[in-house]
């Protein structure tokens, strides 16, 4: 799909949504009080703020010298280009381009970073609503729809966990079909590079523990932002449990590369997930969605001001110790 097209269907979701009942723009206005507009920005960077925690810690593990402040500004970029480019994980791409242009060196490091905080973003955004549907599988009068949810919850779960035991498997890595296929294909080297990256973080389990715990953390926090939206546009009051797992299967579905940052499929998807529970509101998904897009774009933009007007110096493989970010002699 051309990427011109993917915003024209993104604005036509998000338009047929609004004429047609299912998204409440007049909701957004809570974005206009100060006090509620605080509330929700603040649970906003917090998880941002977490989510750089946990790249950074990747990061150190692989001997960047980095603060969490030098780098929380590539992440707000990142969050920008996310809305401009498909899915919500393209701005990944752009974070990373922009720290191998300040160290100049290793890209293979800097790609195993971003995946492997991707996979740990990932194995959170699936466990918790699938621990919570499929625990509830087989209670009486539960809809089939329901029962559907469950079992593909599960399932995203064990996909994770499957891509999860392949990064960092031994046999896999080794395995001389794979190192041929390897080498039989463009970047064959970089990938096998940045495979070998990733792998490398097996001899940092209580990393890998943390960043876990970390996203668990970060999802949190947006989980608590859909209700604190709920209550504070004074949608009908439903169980906690129905955001722990609405939130999580209705962000996973904002990073399909469909259009940029999930803009319209989102909100869809927070719709039919909404509607699978009695006595919640249908509208309070799709817009809580809407308004926490716009909290994204607000910080993006902060971030992308910071970065023009504070630009990191780039590191060379020469430079001493002061530059803004440098990586050690560690591999």
């Amino acid at each position: 799909m051309p990427h011109a097209l993917k915003f024209i269907v993104a604005g036509g979701l998000i338009a047929w949504m609004a004429a047609s009942g299912k998204l409440d723009p007049g909701a957004l206005a809570v974005l206009a009080a100060p006090a509620r507009l605080f509330v929700l920005a603040s649970l906003v960077f917090a998880a941002i703020w977490v989510n750089n925690l946990r790249w950074n810690l990747l990061l150190a593990a692989k001997g960047f010298r980095v603060s969490a402040r030098q780098t929380l500004t590539l992440t707000l970029v990142g969050i920008l280009f996310n809305f401009a480019l498909p899915g919500g994980v393209g701005g990944d791409v752009v974070k990373g381009c922009c720290l191998v242009k300040a160290v100049r060196q290793n890209r293979a490091a800097v790609a195993a970073t971003l995946l492997v905080d991707r996979l740990a973003g990932l194995c959170a955004l699936v466990a918790l609503p699938a621990v919570i549907l499929l625990a509830g599988c087989a209670s009486p009068g539960r809809p089939p729809e329901l029962r559907a949810l469950s079992v593909a919850a599960g399932g995203a779960f064990m996909l994770v966990a499957a891509l999860t035991v392949l990064a960092f498997s031994r046999s896999l890595k080794d395995h001389p079909r794979v190192v041929a296929a390897l080498g039989a294909i463009p970047l064959g080297a970089l990938f096998q590079r940045v495979h070998e990256a990733v792998y490398a973080y097996r001899r940092h389990p209580r990393v890998l523990l943390l960043a876990l715990v970390l996203s668990g953390v970060s999802q949190f926090l947006l989980i608590l932002f859909f209700w604190c939206f709920a209550a504070l546009t004074g949608a009908p009051a439903v169980s906690f449990g129905v955001y722990l797992a609405v939130v999580p299967l209705g962000l996973l579905s904002t990073a399909l590369p469909v259009v940029p940052a999930g803009v319209g499929v989102g909100q869809a998807a927070f719709y039919a997930l909404f509607r699978l529970y009695p006595g919640s509101d249908c509208q309070v998904g799709p817009t809580a969605l809407t308004a926490l897009q716009i909290l994204l774009i607000g910080w993006g933009l902060v971030g992308a001001g910071c970065y023009v007007l504070k630009r990191p110096a780039a590191t060379g493989p020469d430079d001493g110790p002061a530059t803004a970010i440098s990586r050690s002699s560690e591999g």
